[in-house]
């Protein structure tokens, strides 16, 4: 099943580095992955870690992602050592279940194939904007990750970096409303793949969102993406809203446009937010299209740190 999956991916895929890429994080994948400039969420982590610059303090995910015979998961865990720096650390992978060996892949049918695919990463953060006391909000973050795959005997590694900017501007608009921009540099660096330097490409995205406060109660999100993959010129947008209701429950839709045909279609979310000590529970479910392959489910546990309790 693995390896039918491997070549039902666009053309460039040859490993399944590329399932890393379908996209991490139950609350952007309700939004169709639109999460490039969405501040002040432990997902920037997987999209953007300028974003992180806007958390108030510690935080911990964790999601689970079951797909047919593999399970994506992921985990982060935030800590902010003064007010204008975070840090975060995350980790995520690909486990799947074994499968009997190709002879295409080793010449011995039959013989289980041993295969999966980690990535971890540090993070961090750095609020220029408000360190230098602008009225906008100025962000800039950087992540080195390591990836690894071992597929039957042949491992595969790479050493990449991610870096990002996301800008703010409270007020745009309504007095409530906030106006936000991001971009990232994805995947800087190599594979260690011979012959194969573009098995994890980079790729540059940049994205907006607006956020619109209505009373106590209600909050409206409104977010866009648009994503270019270097190598090939593959293009992605993804768009999507999100509503925030009665202070504890959150409503998602988005749609993902890929005119490589490995992921588009509507997908929904959901979640609910309950008090923890001084944190902010978060439990939140996506389901996410993925062409051809049917839709994959998100499950996620979000705790973060609110200044207010």
């Amino acid at each position: 099943m693995l390896l039918f999956l491997v070549f039902a991916l666009p053309a460039r895929a040859y490993t399944t580095f590329d399932f890393l890429e379908i996209g991490f994080g139950a609350a952007s994948s309700g939004l169709g992955q639109a999460a490039v400039a969405e501040s002040g969420s432990l997902e920037g982590v997987w999209h953007n870690p300028a974003t992180l610059a806007a958390l108030t303090g510690p935080g911990f995910s964790g999601s689970v992602n079951p797909y047919l015979g593999m399970t994506l998961w992921s985990a982060a865990a935030s800590l902010k050592p003064s007010s204008h720096v975070t840090l975060a650390a995350s980790g995520c992978g690909l486990a799947i279940e074994g499968i009997t060996g190709d002879i295409l892949y080793n010449g011995d049918p039959g013989r289980s194939i041993r295969t999966g695919i980690t990535s971890g990463g540090i993070s961090a953060a750095f609020a220029l904007g408000a360190a230098a006391k602008w009225p906008f909000r100025l962000d800039l973050g950087i992540k080195g990750k390591i990836v690894t795959e071992t597929l039957d005997q042949t491992p595969l590694s790479a050493f990449l970096l991610n870096a990002g900017l996301a800008l703010a501007f409270p007020g745009a608009f309504a007095r409530e409303g906030s106006l936000q921009f991001g971009f990232i540099a994805r995947n800087i660096g190599r594979g260690g793949v011979p012959g194969q330097p573009d098995v994890i490409p980079l790729s540059l995205l940049v994205g907006t969102a607006y956020v619109l406060p209505l009373g106590k109660k209600v909050a409206l999100k409104a977010l866009v993406d648009g994503d270019l993959t270097v190598a090939d010129q593959t293009m992605r947008l993804s768009t999507g809203v999100e509503a925030f209701l009665f202070q504890f429950l959150t409503a998602r839709a988005g749609y993902l446009f890929d005119n490589a045909q490995s992921a588009r279609g509507l997908s929904l979310g959901a979640g609910i937010q309950f008090p923890i000590a001084h944190f902010d529970g978060h439990l939140d479910y996506a389901l996410q299209p993925l062409e051809g392959l049917g839709v994959q489910q998100h499950f996620q546990l979000t705790l973060a740190w609110n200044p207010n309790k």
